[in-house]
Order: structure tokens, then sequence, then C-alpha cells
């Protein structure tokens, strides 16, 4: 969530709909994916390339930043998953991914859920159900992706 109070006194150096904020508002404690990527054609540095950092819900959105997706125009850099403890803390923990993978759900086999392997060698399966990673049945490989040490 964004609220006018965070937003950058220098947002409207964008023009249009782009905007720039101090500060967003994480309202469910459930993993978010912390994507960098380069976008061609905007000015930041002198190869025309600037360098950016979303924040995204999904990991849908995430494998539509891939430069195999027909509507994209940006590098994909790196992608990690911000994760909520499970204690009472209320803390996260940034962990980059390297691959995702889709498999069938446990609970109800007519349902597919992705898995994303981090690069400890972890997994964690994005299931509504709650569903373990290595519960997910049929598992095959949906994407790889950048990360430092490759």
């Amino acid at each position: 969530m964004f609220t006018e109070h965070h937003k950058h006194p220098l947002s409207s150096i964008y023009g249009g709909t782009a905007q720039l904020w101090r500060a967003l508002e994480i309202e469910l404690r459930r993993p978010w994916f912390l994507v960098e990527i380069d976008t061609p054609g905007l000015q930041e540095d002198a190869g025309g390339v600037a360098r950016r950092t979303m924040c995204i819900s999904n990991i849908e959105d995430v494998l539509g930043l891939l430069p195999d997706h027909p509507d994209t125009t940006s590098v994909l850099r790196s992608v990690s998953m911000l994760e909520p403890s499970h204690d009472a803390c209320g803390s996260w923990t940034i962990h980059p991914i390297k691959e995702v993978w889709e498999g069938v759900e446990l609970v109800d086999q007519t349902m597919r859920t992705k898995v994303v392997l981090k690069t400890n060698g972890e997994q964690f399966a994005l299931s509504l159900f709650g569903t373990p990673a290595d519960a997910v049945q049929n598992q095959s490989k949906v994407a790889d992706f950048p990360y430092a040490g490759q």
C-alpha cells in the first residue's frame, strides 16, 4: 500500500503515471519478490540503461519479466524472495532464488503450484494450502534466474 505521506518529493520528474515512493507498506505476510531489472532506453547511465528494483507480490508477474516473455524489453538481473518469519518476531528474511518449478498440489490434484529454489539449495512452495515443497508432485522447471556467484 502507498500513501501520499510516503510520496517522494521528486516524484513528478518522471511525469505521466510513474511515481517515486520513499516507503511501501506490505499488508500481507506472505512471500514477496524483489526483482532487479535493467531497462534500455532510460538515460540513467551512459549506455542508456536504468537499473530498477521492484517489489512484486506474485511469482507469475516475476515470470512475465523473463526475456522469452513477449511483452518484456527489460533484462532481468536478479530475483530474491522476501519471506516472513513464522514466529512472533515479525521479522523478514531475504533469499536470492535461482529456479522456479511447478507441480501438482498434494491436497487438490486439480491445482498446480510453484516451488522456488533458493541459491542455498532450500525449496519453498508457494502453495495456497501450505503444502511443503517436497510434497508438490510431478514438478517440472519453469524458469532459471540469474544470481550472484553463478
